[in-house]
């Protein structure tokens, strides 16, 4: 996160929201399963969040890799 504050610009502020929503769905994730060990309809919600969270962090990753001037 402070990476992506201090670089700035639009893929950092996806990036950003990715994992702000990663954290979020997975600390609500765990709350649940406090409450409620045998209810899992909301794992596939939290995968999805994840997998978006991931995609982001990939096209950063790629972006920055492409600055650099390395091979992808």
């Amino acid at each position: 996160m402070s990476s992506c504050i201090h670089k700035g610009g639009q893929d950092q502020m996806q990036v950003m929201r990715a994992l702000m929503d990663c954290t979020e769905m997975t600390r609500m994730h765990v709350d649940m399963m406090m409450r409620r060990p045998h209810g899992r309809g909301h794992v596939p919600m939290c995968a999805k969040t994840c997998d978006i969270c991931a995609a982001a962090c990939r096209h950063c990753a790629e972006t920055r890799r492409a600055m650099a001037g390395a091979t992808m």
